[in-house]
């Protein structure tokens, strides 16, 4: 949960952004230049998607504080759900093909930006990965994953984890 004063802190800061942005919303236009970078540049729809919960197209000020307390100090379980919806483009509750090959993409550009160490996934080619991953955690068997299935994998991902530890920047990127 986050404390009153950073509650009181985001306030201010979010009617600010509000206020300057061109639209009068806090749209997808004002959030991209606050987050990116770090946050790579194909990541940031998906980023601003996880945080507009009724799809308006616009984050008010209950999406934005509850956003920033599930990827930046929920539970475990709770960022990885935000991460999924980060990476569920289509909004169909399950990670396609599509939605892996492009999560994978930007992990490992994450990865690139943030990392000098090499993982196994930096050697393969992005097919191979998503077989892999389908391969070992698709538990349905049917071409995608659950939030089930994402969530047991992220545990043991290295690229996963290299996202979780960049969205605790999201917070303090959005709030000073």
């Amino acid at each position: 949960m986050m404390e009153e004063s950073d509650i009181i802190d985001l306030e201010k800061r979010y009617w600010l952004l509000k206020a300057q942005s061109r639209t009068g919303r806090f749209d997808l236009e004002t959030f991209v230049p606050l987050i990116s970078p770090p946050i790579h540049q194909s990541l940031s729809e998906g980023l601003f998607n996880a945080f507009d919960e009724n799809r308006d197209n616009h984050i008010d000020f209950k999406e934005i504080s509850c956003g920033l307390s599930a990827c930046c100090r929920g539970p475990l379980a709770e960022r990885q759900k935000f991460c999924f919806k980060v990476f569920d483009i289509d909004r169909d509750g399950v990670l396609s093909r599509t939605d892996l090959e492009e999560m994978v993409l930007a992990l490992l550009e994450v990865w690139k930006d943030n990392r000098t160490d090499a993982i196994p996934e930096l050697h393969l080619n992005l097919s191979d990965i998503i077989d892999n991953i389908l391969k070992t955690h698709d538990t349905t068997k049917s071409g995608h994953l659950t939030l089930e299935d994402y969530q047991i994998w992220s545990v043991k991902s290295a690229l996963a984890n290299e996202f979780l530890n960049l969205l605790f920047q999201v917070r303090i990127l959005i709030i000073s």
